[in-house]
């Protein structure tokens, strides 16, 4: 069955380990929990250098986009690198930016589903804060009007996607 979910879920370089359901408050929620598979590469995340070797470092959850009616959570373990340019560094993940608890997708989503629903309807439909939506929508704002990151984002996840495989 995780075979499916790794399909799926489609992040190139992991693969799902486990599923678990479990209920958070009024929400049912899918635990997945995703390994690098073979042959691991790590990305600094100052440099993009790529390294074969990392340090474990933490556990990490993020929110992912629902499964059915179920929230979807990605658990996984984030590395160090050991860069030669940077030092010790927290590698770049494509589907996750750094100190974020939401995956880039589900941002994307959020991002657009604010255009044309409240804050609050959108954290229901997500189960996510209204502070926690509205600081997605001020950021992608912001990287909207400086022309750097919605899309560079999204360029930027393809050139660490395309680096990891």
């Amino acid at each position: 069955m995780t075979d499916y979910f790794t399909r799926l879920l489609g992040i190139q370089g992991f693969v799902v380990e486990a599923v678990t359901q479990d209920r958070q408050g009024a929400h049912s929620r899918v635990v997945l929990d995703i390994k690098r598979g073979e042959r691991p590469r790590f990305i600094c995340s100052g440099c993009c250098h790529v390294s074969e070797e990392g340090i474990e470092y933490r556990t990490r959850e993020v929110q992912h986009l629902s499964c059915w009616q179920h929230l979807t959570v990605l658990r996984f373990k984030q590395y160090r690198v050991n860069c030669p340019h940077c030092g010790l560094k927290v590698e770049a993940l494509p589907f996750v930016l750094r100190y974020s608890r939401v995956s880039v997708w589900l941002g994307n989503l959020v991002y657009e589903l604010c255009k044309v629903m409240t804050n609050k309807s959108v954290g229901i439909l997500q189960g996510l804060d209204d502070g926690t939506v509205k600081a997605i929508g001020k950021y992608r704002q912001a990287a909207r009007w400086t022309g750097s990151a919605l899309w560079g984002l999204m360029r930027y996840s393809s050139e660490v996607r395309s680096v990891c495989i």
